[in-house]
């Protein structure tokens, strides 16, 4: 099983992005259309990178809900 960023399998990884978002902004992964979690997983980002790469990637104004 390869492992990337800091020791995690893709799987783990995705979870830990997942539950880094619900926590944040109350959605996960799937409910950010322009999340390409390839090219964070590939750039090596941690899952809170990855977690904040997907909240400004995104077209909703997320960093709203960052600021509350």
């Amino acid at each position: 099983m390869e492992r990337n960023t800091e020791g995690y399998t893709l799987t783990e990884w995705q979870n830990a992005v997942n539950r880094i978002l619900l926590r944040k902004i109350g959605i996960g992964i799937g409910d950010l259309a322009d999340f390409c979690i390839w090219d964070c997983w590939n750039d090596d980002m941690s899952p809170e990178d990855g977690a904040m790469e997907a909240i400004q990637n995104d077209d909703l104004p997320w960093e709203e809900c960052l600021e509350e």
